[in-house]
C-alpha cells in the first residue's frame, strides 16, 4: 500500500486499458501481436504527457492525476460519440463533434484545474487512481490470459490425418508436381455475376478455359464463412466429421484453428517431402506463418496502419483528426482509412508478385497456399488497378460497383499470374483457384455461389464435374495424382451468418447456367 500511495503508475495504466481491452475484444480476429505498437505509442505519449504537466504543475502527483484524466477523456472520446451518433434529442443528433468537442475541452480544463488547485491528499487519490487501473486492467489481462491457455492447449493436439492419407504417395518415375491452392476471398460464380451484378464474365473464364483449366460452372461452398469454408477443404471432409464442435448459438471458432493449420492435405503433402509455402494475408486466422517458406511484406513494427490500428483511432479522440477531413485541408487531417487501404492493396500485389516467381525461386516440390484478400470489400482497386476509395458503409448499389471493378482487375492479374506460374514450372502443376464464399450483397444462393477452377494436367480434369464443391477439390487431387482412394462426398453447401456460425441451413443446387 506505501508503494501504492507513492508512486502514480496510474498513467501508464490508464493508457494501457483502452488498447488492452480492445485488444482483448477481437483476439478471434487479430494475433497478440498487433497491440504491441500501440501499446507503445500509448506509454510514449502517456509519459510525454506527464513530462509536460510536472513542469505546468510542478509536482509529480498532481501532474499523474492529470494526465490520468486527459487520457480517459482521450480513450473515451470516440466511443462516446459513436453511441451518440445514433441518440436524438429533440430531433438533434447529440453525436456531433461541435457538442462534444467543446464539453470535452471543458471537461480536461476543469479536471486540470482540480488537479492543480483542489486536490489536498495526494497520497490518498494516488491508491485510489493506481488500484483503480490495476483493477481495471485485471479484466482484459484475463481474458487474453484465458484465451491464450485455451489456443494453446488446442494447438497441442493438432488433428489426425484421414485414414486414407496414408495410403497416398509420390507418383513413381515421374517428377512430383508442385500444388497450388489460391483463395480469392468472396468470388462468386459467373452466373451470378451476370444476374446480379450486371458483370459478364465469360472472357475471363474462356481465357482461363484456354490456358487448361476446368471451371465448376455449378460450384457452391460448403460453408458460407472462410474460417469454415477452408478447414473443410483442406481436411476433406465436413465440420462434423472432423471433429469440430458445431453449436448453434456459438461464436466461439477457436477451434476450427488448430484443425487449419495442421489440416489433413498439410500433413499429407509433409509425409511425401513436400515444402510448405504460405502467405501473410493480413487475416490472421488463415496464416501458416509456421510453414516452411513464409511469405510477408511486412517487417517489424514498422509499417502502414492495421485494421486493430484503425479502430483503435476510432474509438478515441483520434476520431477528430480522421473526421476534420470534412472541414479542414487533408494536410490538417488524419486518413487511417487510406493506409489501412494502401496496406491491402500493397499485400494483394505482392501476393500476385511472389507467386510468379515461386517455380523458380523455391526449390523441391512445393504445397503453395495463398488467401488473397480480394474480391472482399474494401475495394481498393478500380478496373484498371488503379487506387479505389470506397466508404466502409455502402448501399447495395455502391457495393455492386465496387465490386465489378475490382473483379475486372483482379481477373487480369490472376490470368497473367496463372500464365507465369505455368510457364515458369519444370513440371507442369496442379492449380486450384476458388473463392471461398461469393459475394457479400447478394441472395443466400449467390453468397453460396463460388469461382472455382481446376489446372489438373496429365487428363485430370475428367475427374472433375460442373457442381464440385471445395470438400472434394482434394480427394480429386490425391486420387489422380497421388494414389489416394479417396471417395467423393456429397456436395452440400450449409448457410449461416456470421453471428450465429454454426446454426446451418442447407442452400440447394439450382440449375446454373453461365
Amino acid at each position: 500500500m506505501t508503494f501504492l500511495r507513492r508512486l502514480p503508475l496510474h498513467p501508464f495504466l490508464f493508457a494501457a486499458y483502452p488498447v488492452l481491452a480492445l485488444l482483448a475484444l477481437n483476439l478471434a480476429q487479430i494475433r497478440l501481436s498487433a497491440g504491441i505498437r500501440p501499446l507503445i505509442v500509448a506509454l510514449v505519449g502517456a509519459g510525454m504527457v506527464w513530462l509536460a504537466l510536472r513542469v505546468l504543475l510542478r509536482d509529480w502527483r498532481r501532474a499523474a492525476a492529470g494526465c490520468s484524466l486527459l487520457a480517459i477523456l482521450f480513450f473515451s472520446y470516440g466511443h462516446l460519440y459513436n453511441y451518440l451518433e445514433r441518440q436524438a434529442l429533440f430531433g438533434l443528433i447529440l453525436g456531433r463533434h461541435r457538442l462534444l468537442i467543446p464539453l470535452w475541452l471543458g471537461l480536461a480544463a476543469l479536471g486540470l484545474w482540480w488537479a492543480a488547485k483542489r486536490l489536498k491528499d495526494l497520497s490518498t487519490a494516488t491508491l485510489a487512481l493506481n488500484v483503480f487501473g490495476l483493477a481495471a486492467l485485471a479484466f482484459p489481462l484475463a481474458q487474453i490470459a484465458v484465451f491464450g491457455a485455451r489456443a494453446a492447449s488446442t494447438g497441442a493436439k493438432p488433428p489426425s490425418a484421414n485414414a486414407a492419407i496414408e495410403g497416398i504417395h509420390l507418383p513413381e518415375g515421374q517428377s512430383p508436381p508442385d500444388v497450388y491452392y489460391i483463395i480469392l476471398d468472396a468470388y462468386t460464380r459467373g452466373d451470378i455475376l451476370q444476374s446480379e451484378f450486371d458483370f459478364d464474365n465469360s472472357p475471363f473464364l474462356d481465357e482461363l478455359t484456354r490456358m487448361g483449366f476446368f471451371i465448376g460452372e455449378c460450384s457452391q461452398s460448403n460453408y458460407a464463412q472462410t474460417e469454415l469454408s477452408l478447414t473443410t477443404a483442406l481436411n476433406l471432409d465436413y465440420l462434423e466429421a472432423i471433429g469440430a464442435p458445431v453449436v448453434p448459438g456459438s461464436q466461439d471458432r477457436s477451434a476450427l484453428w488448430p484443425l487449419f493449420r495442421r489440416s489433413a492435405v498439410r500433413q499429407a503433402f509433409e509425409r511425401m517431402g513436400y515444402r510448405i509455402v504460405a502467405f501473410d494475408s493480413g487475416f490472421f486466422r488463415t496464416q501458416l506463418d509456421d510453414a516452411d517458406v513464409y511469405l510477408s511484406r511486412r517487417t517489424g513494427l514498422i509499417g502502414g496502419s492495421t485494421g486493430f490500428e484503425v479502430l483503435l483511432v476510432k474509438t478515441s479522440a483520434g476520431l477528430i483528426f480522421t473526421d476534420a477531413g470534412l472541414v479542414l485541408p487533408m494536410a490538417f487531417t488524419a486518413d487511417v482509412d487510406a493506409a489501412a487501404r494502401k496496406a491491402l492493396r500493397e499485400t494483394v500485389l505482392y501476393e500476385f508478385d511472389e507467386l510468379a516467381d515461386i517455380p523458380q525461386a523455391i526449390g523441391g516440390p512445393k504445397f503453395v497456399f495463398v488467401h488473397v484478400m480480394a474480391p472482399h470489400e474494401p475495394f481498393v482497386f478500380g478496373p484498371n488497378g488503379e487506387a479505389a476509395a470506397y466508404p466502409e458503409a455502402m448501399d447495395d448499389e455502391t457495393y455492386r460497383v465496387g465490386y465489378r471493378e475490382e473483379i475486372a482487375y483482379l481477373n487480369q492479374r490472376v490470368a497473367q499470374t496463372l500464365r507465369e506460374i505455368i510457364a515458369n514450372s519444370d513440371t507442369p502443376p496442379i492449380i486450384i483457384i476458388q473463392g471461398d464464399h461469393g459475394a457479400g450483397v447478394t441472395s443466400d444462393h449467390g453468397r453460396m455461389s463460388i469461382f472455382n477452377a481446376y489446372y489438373l494436367p496429365g487428363g485430370g480434369e475428367a475427374a472433375v464435374y460442373p457442381a464440385i464443391s471445395p470438400v472434394n477439390s482434394f480427394r480429386v487431387v490425391f486420387n489422380t495424382y497421388f494414389g489416394g482412394s479417396f471417395e467423393m462426398l456429397e456436395d452440400v453447401s450449409y448457410y449461416s451468418v456470421y453471428d450465429d456460425p454454426y446454426n446451418f441451413r442447407v442452400i440447394p443446387q439450382i440449375e446454373c447456367d453461365r
